[in-house]
């Protein structure tokens, strides 16, 4: 009954605008754009030229984003009333091809209401001599697996696009004294506009990746036009301008700083003048699997045919002062410790020696969300198990995709001596598996670690096992669920012994913990309570003892136990700062 109802009002329409004096009536000759008959999910471009300034005649029917009659009822494939302003189903625009800005939109036009669904509009408009790019966006479809056919389901229809119709309403005439542009004249207005670019990544589809960089050597003034795709949960499809001396973006193209680019919201833009000071930068461009000069899933930017980067000198003069190169994003040049494409619930580690202070180059990426990481790195000296560097939220940046990739590269001044390096992952979203878009370095998601200051020198820097430190009495990590285990150790002399232990406790209980049993006696010498250890990192729950006791010679077992959850290789919570030692591990402390 309701599309019975729909088709009635929508042959009502068609035959009240038939009565309207449309252009089928006018002059051919003075037809410089006609668009109609339009499909379901459909985006057709034409052009013109105007010797002289003029006024134009046009006449168009669109479509509003919602149904007038009010809230709640909203547009066919609607998003919600709160988006009531996301674009109009069937819109038309006319673009200045020489500086791509839009001197005519439907939207905004004077329309008049002719029935439920369709908006008209008939009137003049001045422009000046020039080429002009007119587009029609019909994007009023919903897509179904199977259509309607003869008031059934057809179950052998493969999913497509469909209105009842209604877009085959839509259409723009403009009439004047001119001439059509071929498909060749856009393409060639379009190639004038790049004419000075150095970086020209446009008209992209998805799944790209493109980096180049280059040298100015005097201060220089840019122009970057760049449309995407972001919102604020993150970028889509995007770029970014990085200072490659200072390893930071100076620029993104994101939905913050941007402007929307017409069609859907999610469509960004920025038209943006920068003075870059002499030195070395890099443009990088991204597109994700979706929503693309070649399949839009919801209505397109005004200027597609530059959907990606488009950098230029402001004087033409000064391109020849640009010189470029290829560039590669990652740390790998001069590097010692690679722990990249970590996966989820994992912890990697790497150990390496420092003959001196040494400059190393820190550049890791993972997940962080308000405040607190999931995906992290850490350095952790081997003499003390204290992290010197940590991947602290609040020191990162936006990585590029969804807005939890988290991003620092940064140079750290390392002392002579033991390191550990550790990265850990949560349960979600990571390399082979992202649950939201991955950041622009994806295949770098983990820490590197490489020398600042050019090649290594393999005098200073070594290799470091921590099984193979002779200070070790006694050792239980890599404890597990549900594990008891025991290690007899023998004294000869009373010994000042470090513990350094981790385990599982909360509201004064532990619930994974470590104890010292005297083999002559019995009882226990040492236990691991609540009371007597801190907080270890990560979750609140992670407990750690870090402190020396000393112990008569004699006989001893180590022990620990876990209960049934949140243990290495298998955390339930944030890890903590030293996973590969959850347990407990036992020094000599006095030499």
């Amino acid at each position: 009954m309701i599309r019975f109802q729909r088709w009635t009002s929508r042959l009502i329409a068609t035959l009240a605008l038939a009565a309207l004096p449309f252009p089928q009536g006018l002059a051919q000759e003075g037809v410089l754009v006609d668009i109609d008959d339009l499909s379901p999910h459909e985006l057709r471009t034409r052009g013109f030229a105007l010797n002289a300034e003029q006024d134009l005649r046009i006449q168009a029917v669109g479509a509003r984003g919602w149904e007038r009659w009010g809230r709640g009822q909203g547009w066919r494939g609607g998003q919600g009333w709160e988006d009531w302003d996301r674009y109009w189903v069937g819109n038309a625009w006319i673009l200045d091809a020489r500086t791509r800005e839009v001197v005519w939109e439907l939207r905004y036009a004077d329309t008049e209401s002719r029935s439920v669904d369709l908006e008209t509009f008939e009137g003049d408009l001045q422009l000046p001599a020039g080429e002009y790019i007119v587009r029609y966006a019909s994007y009023s479809g919903e897509r179904e697996s199977n259509r309607w056919k003869d008031g059934w389901r057809d179950e052998d229809a493969s999913p497509e696009w469909y209105d009842d119709g209604l877009s085959e309403d839509f259409r723009i005439t403009i009439q004047g004294s001119g001439r059509t542009l071929t498909d060749r004249d856009i393409a060639r207005a379009r190639d004038a506009f790049t004419r000075d670019a150095f970086v020209s990544f446009i008209g992209l589809e998805d799944g790209v990746e493109e980096w180049i960089g280059f040298r100015i050597d005097q201060p220089t003034d840019v122009e970057i036009y760049a449309m995407g795709e972001a919102t604020d949960g993150g970028s889509y499809d995007y770029a970014w301008l990085i200072d490659t001396d200072a390893r930071k973006p100076i620029w993104k193209l994101e939905e913050r700083g941007s402007m929307r680019a017409g069609g859907a919201r999610k469509n960004r833009m920025v038209r943006k003048a920068l003075t870059l000071e002499p030195g070395s930068y890099a443009v990088v461009v991204v597109t994700d699997d979706s929503h693309d000069t070649r399949d839009w899933n919801a209505a397109p930017p005004y200027d597609p045919d530059f959907w990606g980067v488009m950098i230029q000198t402001a004087d033409p003069l000064d391109r020849s002062r640009v010189q470029t190169f290829a560039y590669e994003p990652a740390a790998q040049q001069n590097a010692f410790v690679s722990l990249t494409r970590v996966g989820d619930e994992d912890v990697v580690s790497q150990g390496f020696s420092l003959g001196r202070e040494m400059d190393v180059r820190v550049y890791a990426i993972g997940e962080g969300i308000d405040g607190m990481m999931y995906d992290f790195g850490r350095i952790v000296d081997a003499s003390t198990h204290r992290a010197v560097w940590e991947m602290d939220y609040y020191e990162t940046e936006h990585a590029g995709g969804a807005e939890k990739n988290r991003m620092v590269d940064e140079v750290v001044t390392l002392g002579a001596g033991n390191y550990t390096v550790y990265y850990a992952t949560d349960g979600s979203h990571s390399s082979y598996e992202w649950n939201s878009a991955p950041p622009l370095d994806e295949t770098a998601w983990g820490i590197t670690l490489a020398s600042a200051a050019g090649p290594i020198d393999r005098g200073v820097l070594g290799s470091y096992d921590p099984r193979s430190d002779p200070s070790v009495i006694a050792q239980l990590t890599e404890i597990r669920d549900s594990e008891s285990r025991r290690q007899r150790f023998t004294l000869d002399r009373e010994t000042e012994v470090r513990v350094y232990a981790l385990g599982e406790g909360s509201r004064g209980d532990m619930y994974d913990f470590a104890w010292i049993v005297s083999d002559g006696t019995g009882r226990a010498v040492w236990e691991m309570t609540y009371r007597n250890t801190e907080k270890a990192g990560g979750a609140r729950k992670n407990r750690l003892f870090d402190d020396t006791i000393r112990l008569p010679a004699g006989d001893y077992t180590l022990r620990y136990q876990s209960d049934g959850s949140h243990s290495f290789g298998d955390w339930n919570a944030a890890p903590p700062a030293d996973p590969f030692n959850y347990g407990v591990t036992l020094y000599r402390a006095d030499g």
